[in-house]
């Protein structure tokens, strides 16, 4: 089922967009700008490697603001 949300009218009636689903978006936006700007590992034929699962971790507590020591 498809349904118009209209102008305006997304924080009443989808709040998690909001409260919870966009900031989690712009936190894993800053990640991806962290992977695209030169700081990641790179592979032989110059193709981004996969991140390291810590820094994995701490992009996902960051974003949710999760405590180090959970």
């Amino acid at each position: 089922t498809l349904a118009v949300i209209p102008g305006g009218l997304t924080s009443v009636l989808q709040p998690l967009d909001v409260s919870i689903n966009k900031p989690f978006k712009d936190r894993v936006k800053m990640c991806h700008k962290w992977m695209s700007s030169g700081q990641a590992k790179l592979t032989k034929g110059g193709n981004l490697m996969k991140p390291d699962i810590e820094i994995v971790a701490k992009w996902v507590r960051d974003a949710e603001d999760i405590p180090e020591d959970i």
